[in-house]
């Protein structure tokens, strides 16, 4: 069944995973009519979304920010019971054109999880896939230089192991800070994209970094 809840802080790999559904579902021909973004709907604009009915001439994808759905944003539930159950009933019943994918961003650092035991969750559990996209810790640097040298292998650009875990030190674990200083060396190296410690010291940070410099002048260091 096309159904779909990603969630997580890492919100890299979740865009790039709905990036690959899009190639997939709508075979790279994206318009207002077949891709639509919507952020916590209520009741009766999330009914009418999964009650579409399926184009002629191809696929629907709805990508649905939902964190009020799964989180406990200072009330129980989002939607009360007999919405519940009717939403779960048109997820039950959902054409294969209809393609949903709930998104439910976590703050970094707030070691939240979607509710598991909320009824919604349940059922996309059953009806659909549940995935989660949490950022690496902080002692996980040999997760992320592995992650570094293949995203590094997309973009055809050479770096060493010890290149690429001083992109890792110099940036930081977030994976959209190392893809964007891995874009500005793919640029910087052009045309052998060899990558150097010099272009790495030169335009590789990530925030913290920002972060600390800021502290160290407040401190006059």
């Amino acid at each position: 069944m096309p159904l779909y809840l990603f969630w997580g802080d890492e919100d890299f790999n979740i865009e790039q995973e709905i990036n690959k559904l899009k190639d997939k579902v709508l075979n790279n021909e994206i318009t207002p009519l077949n891709y639509k973004k919507i952020e916590n709907p209520t009741f009766p604009k999330l009914d009418e979304i999964l009650k579409t009915q399926g184009m002629i001439f191809g696929n629907i994808m709805f990508v649905i920010t939902s964190n009020k759905y799964f989180l406990n944003e200072g009330k129980s539930s989002f939607f009360d019971e007999k919405e519940t159950d009717e939403i779960i009933e048109s997820i039950r019943n959902l054409p294969n054109t209809i393609h949903i994918v709930f998104v439910c961003p976590i703050q970094p650092d707030s070691r939240k999880k979607p509710d598991s035991r909320k009824k919604l969750f349940k059922a996309i559990t059953k009806y659909g896939q549940v995935e989660g996209f949490e950022r690496f810790k902080p002692w996980e640097d040999y997760k992320v230089t592995p992650w570094v040298l293949n995203q590094a292998k997309k973009m055809g650009l050479t770096i060493s192991q010890e290149l690429a875990q001083n992109l890792v030190l110099n940036t930081g674990m977030s994976l959209r800070d190392l893809n964007n200083n891995l874009e500005k060396l793919e640029l910087l190296s052009y045309p052998d994209k060899k990558i150097t410690t010099e272009m790495i010291e030169d335009v590789c940070f990530g925030y913290e970094n920002i972060y600390k410099a800021l502290d160290f002048v407040t401190e006059k260091k």
